[in-house]
């Protein structure tokens, strides 16, 4: 999930996701990874706490993806 798209940013995307979720639209839950060029931990809380499971930083270091699919998709 991309953090800053124009019309509806990835924090919000992500929680009308969950809440779709929540209302039993059917199905598994989605995974949601953010992905950002800020490292800061700030942002990094704001993604967990909007519903997001995983947070990879711009540049992508290639081990941390397949790590993260590794866990996410095994």
């Amino acid at each position: 999930m991309d953090l800053h798209m124009p019309v509806m940013d990835g924090l919000e995307a992500t929680a009308a996701i969950r809440a779709q979720e929540s209302r039993g639209a059917g199905g598994p839950r989605l995974p949601i990874f953010a992905l950002t060029a800020s490292a800061m931990p700030e942002e990094r809380a704001a993604c967990l706490q909007a519903g997001m499971d995983e947070v990879l930083t711009k540049p992508i270091n290639r081990e941390a993806l397949q790590a993260l699919l590794a866990r996410w998709f095994a």
